[in-house]
Parts: structure tokens; sequence; C-alpha cells
């Protein structure tokens, strides 16, 4: 039983823990941001709003498009095309359409990227809106007159100059690619500046639509896609789940724990009595299917609820329990008699089923049937007597020593009911006598 309890205490735990337990240390900090279909937020990260909520992201089933995964890579939001990281900064699921920025960039007071951008490993992916692009040279040694395309954040007190160029308008005679130690082809969404390099922190809008026909049908009918790599597999419906908030968890944990500890002595005997009522129960169920149905018939305790129309007519008290009246589906009269509960691990109401069963006696009231509702409670159908109790006949008051009956006809009773004794006690080996 100790190992029980002790297991008990490590289930309630767990239950405590459980919100801490779904949650891991990937964490995105941000406050607008939501994840949903046909992105999914990386297996194990949660998006923390400024509030201190949380909000789990969508991760049902693995659906989405292939690589629109979103993860937590040093508490901000990052989806990984063509092999680079990109800063998520919005997403707009009306439009279709999510705004972008290079990581790299981000945090540099005077921006530069370093990486060519490229759709080719998403082909789900187009950009959208007006967008631009813009050829970055870096530590260049011929100098131009275009002094409006000079980094000037980038210059430096040797002849070296970095530049950035609108795509299409590269001066003519500019040969960056031989005196410029560096180049790239950078993406912005297009905004009437001069100052390209600023230009890029804004980052550009990417939009998106479903990679295969398949999946086109899918969502048309109101559902999501699930993709193997990168080829449609299957069309499902969706739902959400749910983490608990980390601090309501802890909170829910530590009181679980004292409330064990408090209050253990409780449990302890509440397990106790119930592992107890379990084996007794098992017991008198296997007694009953062993012995068969013992010449009784077995009803449900709801039939025999509805035949004494819900214990309504009481018939007498005894001190193993209440008699009641009841009526069978073939319209025959019966006593339906409810025992008092014992503290015994169910022998006695073994003995009991037992005995009604298999007697058979002119002067033992015939027993139809029985119900077990629960441990310790039996339920016995016997013949029902229309005259009532014998001692109404007897005398003519309790306090009368006068009789209604013949001295005759008391001898008969007596004679009666000494030999249905006498069947109970002797005629009967295996018998425990209840006073039914």
């Amino acid at each position: 039983m100790f190992q029980l309890l002790q297991f008990l205490t490590f289930v309630l735990v767990l239950i405590g823990l459980n919100g801490i337990l779904l949650v891991t240390s990937e964490n995105c900090t941000v406050d607008l941001l939501n994840v949903d279909y046909p992105f999914r937020l990386n297996s194990g990260d949660q998006i923390v709003r400024n509030d201190g909520s949380i909000d789990a992201g969508y991760t049902f089933n693995d659906t989405g498009y292939p690589g629109l995964v979103i993860k937590c890579l040093d508490s901000r939001p990052v989806i990984n095309i063509s092999n680079h990281h990109y800063l998520v900064r919005e997403i707009d699921y009306d439009q279709k359409f999510v705004r972008i920025v290079d990581a790299d960039i981000v945090d540099q007071d005077c921006p530069q990227p370093r990486r060519n951008f490229s759709l080719q490993s998403t082909p789900y992916l187009r950009y959208f809106g007006e967008y631009a692009r813009a050829f970055v040279f870096y530590n260049c040694t011929n100098n131009t007159q275009n002094v409006e395309q000079l980094i000037p954040c980038l210059d430096n007190t040797t002849n070296e100059r970095s530049y950035a160029f609108p795509e299409g308008n590269i001066p003519i005679g500019f040969d960056g690619y031989k005196t410029c130690s560096e180049s790239v082809v950078a993406t912005f969404s297009y905004v009437a500046t001069t100052n390209i390099t600023q230009d890029l922190k804004l980052g550009f809008k990417l939009g998106w639509s479903p990679p295969t026909n398949e999946c086109q049908d899918c969502e048309n009918s109101g559902r999501r896609c699930q993709f193997n790599s990168t080829s449609f597999r299957s069309c499902i419906y969706y739902s959400y789940r749910y983490v608990p908030d980390r601090g309501v968890a802890c909170g829910v944990g530590v009181v679980l724990i004292i409330l064990l500890v408090l209050y253990r002595k409780i449990i302890f005997s509440f397990v106790s009595r119930w592992w107890n009522k379990k084996e007794t129960s098992t017991n008198v169920e296997m007694f009953l299917e062993n012995y068969g149905c013992l010449g009784l018939q077995r009803y449900k305790y709801s039939e025999v609820k509805k035949m004494t129309n819900s214990f309504k007519d009481t018939l007498g008290k005894g001190g193993y329990g209440c008699v009641f009246k009841g009526q069978l589906r073939d319209g025959r009269l019966v006593a339906v008699k409810v025992l008092n509960e014992s503290k015994g691990n169910g022998e006695d109401f073994v003995n009991e089923v037992a005995t009604i069963g298999k007697t058979n006696h002119v002067n033992v009231v015939t027993s139809l049937a029985f119900v077990l509702r629960k441990l310790n409670e039996l339920l016995c159908n016997a013949k029902f007597m229309p005259n009532g109790s014998l001692e109404r006949f007897i005398y003519k008051d309790k306090e009368s020593s006068i009789t209604l009956l013949g001295w005759e006809k008391l001898y008969q009773i007596a004679l009666g009911i000494a030999r249905g004794l006498e069947y109970l006690h002797r005629g009967f080996v295996t018998l425990s006598h209840f006073a039914f």
C-alpha cells in the first residue's frame, strides 16, 4: 500500500507540473505575431507575449507547407529560406503575405547584407507587393562620382569605398565585380528613399499559394494539407493544442504537493478502503460466476428500482434491512429486501446469495431473484405474502394476551415455523441463517 501511495504522489506531482513539462526553453518574445497554417511553430517552441501570456502556435499533425517552420532563435521568431535565417516581422493571413528581414542585419547599425536571396527552394513563395533589389559592392578601389550610392557608414580612411546601386542603375564604366572585394544582391520592399541600406532593415514581403493542385482543392474544402517532405500526403481537419501558462502550472503543482502532505492520512485511508472494496467486490463476482445462477435470476438495479416505483411502498423494517413492495413484468407481486451494509469482506453476501438460491421448503418464503448493486448492498426479491406479517393475527393488540386465533391454529403455525427453522439449520449443510 505504501508503494501505491508513492505512485499517487508521483502522479499528482506530474499533473501539477504538466504545464512546465510541455514548455521548453525555446521562447519567442513578441507581441503581435500569430503562427498559424500554412506556417508551423517548431515543436517545443512557443510565443511569449509582452503581457506574459503564452501561445503554443500552430503545430497540428505537421500540417502546413514544406519549409514554413518558424523557430525561436535568441528569443526571436525566424524562418529558414535557402539555408539562411530570416527574422519574421509580420504575417498577414488575410492578404497572405509574410514580411521578413535578413537576420544578420537586424542588429547592425550599418546594415551589411552578405547573402543573395533566392526563392528556388520555396516555389510556393513569391514576392508580394512592390519590391526592389540593390546591388551592394564592398571595399571598392575605383571611386565613382555617384555619391548618392555611397554607403557612408562603411566609409573609411583608406581609398576603399562601398556602394549600393538600385537594380538597373549601375553606372557605366563601374566594374565592381573586378575592383570590389565582395558583392551581393539584396532584396527589400520598395521605399521612396535614397538610403538603401536602412531600407534593408525594413525587410520585404513574400506571398504564398498552395504548392500543389491537391493542396489547393484541400484548402477549398475547408481542410488543411499534410506533406511528406515536398510531396502532398493527405488532407485533414485541424485543431489547436493548449499549453498552460507556466506560472499557473507551477502554482497548481505546489498546491497539490502541499495538499498531499497535509492530507496524506486521509488519502492513505481513502486509497486503502478503495483497494479493499475492489478486492472484495472481485471476490463476490468470482463466486457468483463460479456458482452460476444459483437458481435465481439476477436483475439490474435499475430494473428493481422500476419494479418498486423507486422503493416507494415500504412493507417493513428488520435488523438486516428494509422490505419494499414491487411488481414483476409478468404481474407477480414481490417483496424486495435491501440488506444493510456489512463491514465484512463480502463472505456474508456470498452466503446470503447461496442460501436464498438453494432453499426449497413449504414453510420458507421462496426467493426469486437478487441484485448486487455495489459492494455490501444486496437486494433480494422474494414471493409477496399478501396477508402481511403474522404478528398481526396472533394478538388483538400488542399489550393484550388475548389472541385472534385459536390455540389449535397457533399450534399449527408454531409447528410450521419450527419445521422451516429445522430445514434452515439442519436440512441444508452450507446454510448461514440471516433471518430472511
